[in-house]
């Protein structure tokens, strides 16, 4: 319980301390934290997206995510905290701009920007790719649903 000054009372879990403990690509665990992930987030420059009109949403979030990989990463680990601290489904946009504060609050430069397009794909990979997710996020018809059906390349979670 948090009184009215953000105060927790003793005994309440603090969430932002749950580590997110997972495989790595050498077969080892890694701990990592949300501020580690901010750090990953602000420590590297954000590739912006251009908004670029000539490619298609679905080229531009792609792109977007392969010069990003830590937005990914921080979203995954903001929704798995939300899951195992007992959350039901949610949206995505919460994770979003909770990612968003975040931020914000642990630096000083310039803004963090992500298109609010991205947020369906996004939503969609995260369930594909998390077991633990699959069924997280309230969706609505989009077209992130023909991009994530067409896509062969992600891990389906079991």
């Amino acid at each position: 319980m948090v009184d009215n000054f953000g105060r927790r009372a003793q005994g309440d879990a603090d969430h932002s301390k749950v580590t997110d403990t997972s495989d790595n690509e050498h077969g080892g665990t890694q701990h990592r934290d949300l501020l580690d992930l901010i750090a990953e987030i602000t420590g590297t420059e954000i590739k912006p997206d251009h908004g670029n009109s000539r490619l298609p949403l679905p080229e531009r979030f792609e792109q977007f995510h392969a010069d990003n990989p830590a937005v990914y990463n921080a979203l995954r680990w903001l929704a798995l905290q939300r899951k195992r601290a007992g959350g039901e489904r949610f949206g995505i946009s919460a994770v979003f701009e909770r990612l968003r504060w975040e931020v914000a609050i642990q630096t000083n430069g310039d803004p963090f920007l992500i298109d609010n397009s991205f947020r369906s794909f996004y939503a969609r990979m995260i369930m594909a790719q998390e077991a633990e997710l699959r069924d997280m996020f309230v969706t609505r018809s989009s077209i992130a649903d023909e991009w994530i059906a067409g896509r062969t390349d992600l891990g389906q979670a079991a």
